[in-house]
C-alpha cells in the first residue's frame, strides 16, 4: 500500500511537506504543492480522505439538509439516513445533517428533504443554486433539479378509496401544520377518491391544526374537540403518529375504533405494537427512497450531463384492524 513516504519520494519533497500539502495546502509553496498532487495522483495515494481531495477537490461529505420538525429518533428519520448510507458507506463517503439551507457548508453534494410550499419557484431556485455541489429533492422540485418523491397522493387515494369500499361517507381529514408539499398532496389524494365515488365533504372537515412537533399529543386534543362536534365514521390521517393520536383522542371520548370510528394512516415505519388496533396505513418504502436519494447525487456528481432523475414510488396499501366496514351499512 503506498505510503506517505512513497508520496515524498516520488514528489521530491519531505514527509512533512506531503502532510502540510494533505492538510494545511495554503502553508505549502504553490510548485511543492503541485509536485505532491502528482505523486498522489501517480501513486493512486487515495486512502486518506483529505489526500483525494487534494487531488479532486472532493470533501468527501453529502450534506443531508432535515426538516426542522423531523427529530432523528423518529423510525422515518432512521429508515431514510440508514437507505442513505448504505449507498455513501460503499463509496468511502460521509453524510453530515443539518437542518438550514446554509451556503457556506462546503461539502460534495446535498440532499435536501423538501422546499417550503410557500416559496416561490424563483426563490427556491435561488437558495439551491447557492449550495455547494449538485443537490437532489427529496419531494418534487424544480424542473431542472433530480427529485425522488413517494406518490404522497396515490397514498391517500388507497387509503380512503378502502374506506368508501367498506360504506364510509361521512369522512375527515387530519392534516399538520406545516405547509410542507406532501401535505397537500395527501390531501388531493383524499379529495380524488371521494370525488370518484360521489362524494364530498365540507371545509371543516378537512383540518390542518395538529401540530408537527408534537403530533401525538396535538391530534389526540384536537380529535377530542373535533368528534364533539363533528359526525364522521372514518378519519384519514397525514401519517400514522396523527393516526395514533386520533385514535387516543377517540378512546378518550369513550369511541371504539374501528367499530364508531375507522381510522387510516400513511407511513407503515412504526411497530405494529405501538398501534392498539393495529394501523391501516399507506406503507413508504423509506429506505428504498434513501437509497435512491443517494444514488441520484452519486451519479449526478459522475456525469454532471446525465439525464434528470424525477422519481415517484409507490405507497403500498396495508390493511389492519383500525378500519373496518361503516357501522350504519353493517346494521342494516
Amino acid at each position: 500500500m503506498t505510503t506517505l513516504r512513497d508520496v515524498a519520494l516520488a514528489a521530491q519533497v519531505s514527509t512533512m511537506t506531503v502532510s502540510r500539502a494533505i492538510n494545511n495546502p495554503s502553508q505549502v509553496k504553490p510548485e511543492s504543492l503541485a509536485k505532491v498532487r502528482a505523486a498522489i495522483q501517480q501513486l493512486g495515494y487515495q486512502t486518506n480522505r483529505a489526500a483525494k481531495a487534494l487531488v479532486t477537490g472532493s470533501t468527501g461529505l453529502i450534506r443531508l439538509i432535515a426538516a426542522e420538525y423531523l427529530q432523528q429518533a423518529e423510525p422515518y428519520f432512521v429508515l431514510l439516513f440508514a437507505g442513505i448510507n448504505d449507498v455513501l458507506n460503499a463509496r468511502g463517503l460521509s453524510m453530515v445533517v443539518s437542518r438550514q439551507l446554509d451556503p457556506t457548508v462546503q461539502c460534495d453534494g446535498t440532499i435536501v428533504m423538501s422546499l417550503p410550499a410557500n416559496q416561490s419557484k424563483e426563490n427556491d431556485l435561488q437558495l439551491l443554486s447557492k449550495l455547494s455541489g449538485p443537490v437532489v429533492i427529496f419531494g418534487k422540485g424544480p424542473d431542472h433539479y433530480d427529485w425522488v418523491d413517494v406518490d404522497n397522493a396515490q397514498g391517500t387515494y388507497t387509503t380512503t378509496q378502502l374506506l368508501t369500499h367498506l360504506g364510509h361517507q361521512q369522512m375527515a381529514f387530519f392534516g399538520i401544520n406545516r405547509r410542507e408539499p406532501f401535505v397537500s398532496e395527501r390531501i388531493q389524494g383524499f379529495l380524488q377518491a371521494l370525488e370518484e365515488a360521489q362524494l364530498s365533504v365540507p371545509p371543516s372537515h378537512i383540518t390542518s391544526q395538529v401540530t408537527a412537533m408534537q403530533s401525538v399529543h396535538s391530534a389526540k386534543l384536537h380529535a377530542i374537540e373535533f368528534l364533539c362536534n363533528h359526525s364522521v365514521s372514518a378519519v384519514v390521517c397525514v401519517t400514522d403518529m396523527v393516526a395514533l393520536g386520533v385514535i387516543q383522542g377517540a378512546r378518550a371520548l369513550g369511541l371504539r375504533v374501528p367499530e364508531d370510528l375507522s381510522v387510516t394512516g400513511f407511513d407503515g415505519v412504526y411497530e405494529h405494537t405501538l398501534f392498539d388496533p393495529p394501523l391501516t396505513t399507506a406503507e413508504q418504502p423509506v429506505r428504498a427512497i434513501g437509497r435512491r436519494l443517494a444514488e441520484a447525487l452519486l451519479d449526478r456528481l459522475e456525469n454532471p450531463l446525465a439525464p434528470l432523475v424525477q422519481e415517484l414510488f409507490p405507497t403500498k396499501l396495508v390493511v389492519r384492524e383500525s378500519t373496518t366496514i361503516n357501522t350504519l351499512i353493517r346494521n342494516l
